[in-house]
């Protein structure tokens, strides 16, 4: 028995001493910088379940008997973008209802641009001449982006999250790419739409200037940006004109703008304080009147389908403050007038007493109807509207 149990006690021994060895060097192998070593089964799965999934799009993680909490498959958005992919505008990962081709934000950037000008600078055939007054405008007179943020502030690009309020051409460009990821491409290629931005960068990555593309032709770009003591200049350029430095240092971002559906319901929220929810009772209404369509309406006219005395007073309105009355911003701005007189000062303060909910998109989406549209069916186009603002608010909210 005593032999026995000698035996016994060696084998346990050394047992022992094989599982301290292997723990040791298992250890000292991946501690190691010097000399690669095989990663266990086990770390693999603990670095799948750490990191985030690059994409939308489900994972399959083959299953691993020693992993204790199995990676979760990322489940498939029925959105067609993401808040994973964006996190600057929110109109970038929304399908708008109505989704009507318009340029109303684009054109009024570049109005807002050209209004500016102070000098322009037209092509001739001293190339040389150009290439040393546009170089020295670009990278010798450090503006700031004082005139690109006037712009987007009047055409409300920073509202909707197009772009962002600041004097500083690093965090406008940083803004751009990195949150809304807008794609860039080389100026050298003058592969631009009206409305993009170029940026033109120093040695060390940092951006010299900026300008606002108001024209495409196949012969130029029209260029408008800051230029000597903040005079705004105009010019037209193409690969002649420019410097070497010019070219390789220029990149285009082209910008999305985003719908004028989206741009009501921006509007709503910062001109007229309102929630989400009654900015989705608004454009709800505006849905059914015109679908968004500033210049529709036989008798009735524009967003709101505006008639007799109102439609006299649109048209009145923005005659005195220097608006087009086909415009979205002159309708708007009509819209939150009539939204301080006397008629329509009750439906204000109910829309601006609604917080954020379901029931109170469907409550905001009637009250609009009844007191500002006011149709011939009132209770039966008020419940339609109410429920179709319910379906923004899911849109737009949740």
């Amino acid at each position: 028995m005593k032999k026995i149990y000698i035996f016994l006690l060696l084998i346990s021994t050394l047992l022992f001493c094989g599982c301290s060895q292997k723990e040791t060097v298992s250890y000292q192998s991946t501690a190691s910088t010097s000399i690669p070593s095989p990663t266990p089964i086990s770390q693999s799965v603990e670095v799948q379940d750490s990191s985030p999934e690059p994409t939308l799009a489900p994972t399959p993680i083959p299953t691993v008997a020693v992993s204790p909490e199995p990676t979760e498959e990322i489940p498939v958005s029925d959105e067609p973008l993401s808040e994973t992919l964006f996190t600057g505008a929110k109109y970038l990962y929304v399908t708008p209802i109505c989704d009507n081709p318009t340029d109303a934000q684009r054109n009024a950037f570049i109005d807002k641009a050209e209004s500016l000008v102070q000098s322009q600078a037209t092509l001739n055939d001293d190339y040389e001449s150009l290439k040393a007054a546009f170089e020295s405008l670009i990278y010798d007179v450090n503006p700031g982006a004082l005139f690109l943020q006037e712009c987007a502030l009047s055409s409300w690009l920073v509202s909707t999250e197009t772009l962002i309020s600041t004097v500083n051409f690093d965090s406008q460009y940083s803004y751009l790419i990195n949150d809304n990821r807008f794609i860039e491409t080389p100026l050298r290629n003058f592969d631009a739409e009206k409305g993009d931005l170029i940026f033109w960068k120093n040695s060390d990555g940092t951006v010299a200037n900026a300008g606002i593309i108001s024209d495409v032709t196949d012969d130029y770009i029209n260029v408008i940006l800051s230029g000597w003591d903040n005079v705004v200049v105009s010019g037209q350029m193409n690969e002649n004109v420019l410097s070497q430095k010019c070219l390789e240092n220029g990149t285009i971002v082209h910008l999305i703008y985003p719908s004028m559906e989206y741009v009501c319901f921006s509007y709503c929220q910062s001109d007229l304080g309102y929630s989400a929810s009654a900015a989705c009772g608004v454009i709800a209404n505006i849905y059914h009147e015109s679908k968004f369509d500033t210049d529709i309406g036989h008798g009735m006219y524009g967003l709101c389908q505006w008639s007799n005395d109102r439609l006299d007073n649109l048209k009145s309105y923005c005659k005195t403050y220097g608006l087009d009355s086909s415009s979205l911003y002159g309708q708007l701005r009509f819209m939150k007038y009539e939204l301080s007189t006397d008629k329509f000062k009750e439906l204000d303060n109910i829309m601006l007493s609604y917080g954020d909910s379901e029931t109170e998109a469907g409550m905001a989406g009637r009250q609009w109807c009844w007191k500002f549209e006011q149709p011939a069916d009132t209770d039966t186009i008020g419940q339609i509207r109410g429920k179709f603002a319910v379906d923004y608010y899911h849109l737009y909210v949740e």
